[in-house]
């Protein structure tokens, strides 16, 4: 079960790569497109193209910035960890006599 959802991963980010590689290829090749008509398919596409590519950059950059608050909030949750229980009785062995 486990290896199944190990590939339908895979082929999901594969294929989401390859629709990037895509739309990239079809921006750079009609970069220099001129339009005739008012209705013109291939200038939908393009629109359509620079809009996904628009929204993984969006998406990238909200990404890496949860990940860099969630690494902040970690690194600073153990620093008040470690500070906090540095130093016990027990931990320097202490002998309680009477």
């Amino acid at each position: 079960m486990k290896r199944a959802g190990s590939f339908v991963t895979v082929a999901a980010a594969v294929i989401f790569c390859l629709s990037f590689l895509c739309s990239v290829s079809f921006l750079a090749i009609h970069a220099h497109h001129h339009c005739t008509d008012e209705h013109c398919s291939v200038c939908a596409v393009l629109v359509q193209c620079n809009r996904r590519l628009r929204s993984a950059a969006a998406a990238g950059s909200a990404a890496l910035l949860l990940l860099f608050c969630s690494m902040a909030a970690a690194f600073l949750t153990s620093a008040e960890t470690r500070e906090a229980s540095c130093e016990t009785l027990v931990s320097l062995k202490v002998e309680m006599l009477n």
